[in-house]
């Protein structure tokens, strides 16, 4: 999770949600294990609107010109430690709309910015950054895949606990849409009405703008994100981009929530349960580089003046850099690996 001052707030909660009995799907018993939630980590907002955490723009690489093993070299002393615990090989990301996402409510083709985003991400030069990561006997992939998406009006009313969030999860595996995957990334994606509880005194646009975290016993861990739409009712609060109040796909509040969810994404990946890789003050792969975009010159803006710094698919983005873990580290749009 990244926080405001690139920190990562740490929680165990150990709440027993025992088998969610009210959607008539018990999956306690389908894991064979007593659920509890795990570690929870998240990103918090800009504090007073301003641009937080920018360094200065780095020259853009030029992949062309760059020797790309198949594996990087295992590294340390590059300001991020590596922990004991796994990474994901090759997730599978679930997209799980929640609450009101018509046009009206969430804007212009926001279901497609997003899904273009998430079917493309893993193939592109700033995910490849994530394959310097590492755990015993791994690599980060460049490559998950996509599971698909699945809306949910709003079953759970308009403020989610994270056990909403696991009730919302159980749903979309009763109705079918979803597998029960333990090497999934569920992404539950607020419509902006919706604004959660986390553990009681905690809520999106005051203390934090996403987060991600799991549930269930070793080895059968469920992890997710939730990603709410701050940035359509608190815009500041959650962003911190070069032009405010535009964005590259014509959608402000939603190409803010890609970044967001591209943030959550990468450190679900490389730090799952919260135990294996970040820096000494607990900032994960992207909290390092939160509100950082490592802007490339030669990508610069589209014709309504909107800042981008990559193409994904068939959709400029503006997301903010990584983490890389070689050289001695810094951010970064593209990998030296």
């Amino acid at each position: 999770m990244a926080t405001a001052s690139g920190t990562r707030d740490l929680q165990q909660l150990g709440v027993n949600l025992g088998g969610i009995v009210d959607v008539n799907i018990d999956l306690g018993a389908a894991l064979g294990i007593s659920l509890q939630l795990g570690t929870t980590v998240g990103i918090n907002p800009v504090r007073g609107g301003g641009l937080l955490n920018l360094l200065p723009s780095l020259p853009a690489l030029d992949p062309s010109s760059l020797v790309l093993p198949a594996l990087p070299i295992r590294q340390s002393g590059n300001g991020i430690s590596y922990r004991g615990g796994n990474i994901m090989t090759n997730p599978t990301v679930y997209l799980i709309y929640y609450g009101n996402w018509a046009p009206s409510n969430v804007g212009p083709d926001a279901q497609d910015i997003i899904t273009n985003f998430v079917q493309n991400y893993a193939g592109s030069p700033l995910y490849r950054i994530a394959t310097g990561y590492w755990d015993q006997q791994n690599f980060v992939q460049q490559v998950h895949g996509y599971g698909g998406s699945y809306s949910d009006p709003g079953s759970e009313g308009t403020v989610l606990t994270l056990q909403n969030m696991v009730k919302v999860i159980a749903k979309a595996v009763k109705a079918g849409a979803f597998p029960l995957d333990f090497n999934g990334i569920y992404a539950i994606l607020g419509a902006p009405e919706i604004d959660t509880d986390y553990n009681g005194s905690f809520g999106s646009c005051s203390n934090y703008c996403a987060f991600h975290t799991n549930f269930g016993a070793p080895g059968k861990q469920i992890k997710y994100t939730f990603v709410g739409n701050t940035a359509q009712k608190c815009y500041s609060a959650c962003t911190a981009t070069p032009t405010p109040g535009n964005g590259p796909n014509g959608n402000p509040a939603i190409d803010s929530m890609v970044s967001i969810l591209a943030h959550e994404l990468v450190e679900t990946v490389t730090d799952p349960l919260g135990s294996t890789w970040y820096d000494d003050n607990k900032a994960e792969v992207a909290d390092k580089c939160v509100y950082n975009y490592v802007l490339n010159p030669t990508l610069a803006t589209i014709p309504s003046g909107a800042a981008y710094n990559m193409i994904i698919g068939s959709r400029p983005y503006l997301i903010q850099g990584l983490w890389v873990n070689s050289l001695g580290g810094s951010c970064g749009i593209i990998a030296p690996y």
